[in-house]
């Protein structure tokens, strides 16, 4: 059996920041990832064949429920950052107090987590659109202000010199082999095992269907909130395991215009927050 110092499960953002840690500091990390491994930009943002290789059961989803709600998960080395748009909002003050109310977590102030927020950052290229804005944003700054509606623009981790949005693969990830981790796609880790109330081990099925099991001294689980907890309850770990998922339904309206040109490329950034924080509007565009 294979023993490592720490097993991280998951390669997507929790999975990937908690390897780059663990690896710059001397600790030998293997990643385990359930999905395979699809280089940056190989395939086409929002794609068909994206999906097919990069989303949980290419797509579709859906969580139970009345009434049920639609999600979308990565299933590749980076997780869902390899398939979103890469907005990126810095914790708030009121949602860092209403962390601190619901959790009873000491200290969790804005002092305390902006320098945390502010490497993140620096890591991943945050920044906003160098320049006036695209179509897609543009016109729904325009529409907004038209109604006269608060709207902002929200940062996004991209590269803007290089046209590369700032995905796990492309930074964490990297760091993390860089020192020394190491990273395996295509290996479902089934349960964990718990002995005398410790965790111990994984076990683990690989893209041909065979198991292994690895030993480890410490284990992160960070399979995103569906699956860590999924995990987690196939291996009997079942307190307090998730009872506190929650989801924010979206409502899709779909307008025609002729002033947008279609490109890729484009994600719109703008985002009306007039009725924020009960209700956000964003926007999409495509052919």
């Amino acid at each position: 059996m294979k023993h490592v110092e720490a097993l991280v499960v998951g390669s997507g953002a929790g999975g990937a920041s908690t390897a780059a840690t663990l690896a710059a500091a001397g600790v030998e990390t293997l990643v385990l990832e359930e999905g395979p491994e699809v280089a940056p930009g190989a395939l086409p943002q929002f794609s068909q064949a994206q999906m097919r290789h990069q989303y949980r059961n290419r797509g579709q989803l859906m969580a139970l429920g009345l009434p049920p709600i639609t999600y979308a998960e990565g299933r590749c080395v980076g997780g869902s950052t390899e398939i979103n748009s890469g907005l990126y909002h810095r914790p708030s003050a009121a949602l860092l107090a209403g962390w601190t109310r619901g959790w009873g977590i000491e200290g969790l102030t804005s002092e305390v987590v902006d320098p945390i927020s502010a490497a993140i950052e620096r890591n991943l290229c945050v920044s906003t659109f160098p320049g006036p804005l695209p179509p897609a944003s543009a016109f729904l700054a325009a529409g907004a202000e038209a109604l006269g509606w608060y709207s902002v623009e929200v940062p996004r981790w991209f590269r803007h010199d290089t046209g590369q949005r700032q995905s796990m693969s492309l930074t964490y990830l990297r760091y993390a082999r860089q020192h020394g981790a190491q990273v395996r796609s295509g290996a479902r880790v089934q349960r964990i095992e718990v002995r005398d109330g410790r965790a111990t081990a994984a076990v683990v099925e690989g893209a041909d269907g065979g198991q292994v099991r690895i030993g480890f001294d410490t284990a992160f689980v960070c399979g995103g909130a569906v699956q860590s907890a999924a995990l987690l309850l196939r291996s009997g770990v079942a307190a307090n395991v998730g009872r506190t998922l929650s989801m924010h339904p979206t409502v899709k309206a779909v307008a025609f215009s002729e002033k947008i040109g279609n490109d890729p490329h484009d994600v719109p950034v703008t985002q009306v927050r007039e009725f924020a924080p009960d209700m956000t509007i964003g926007g999409s565009a495509t052919d």
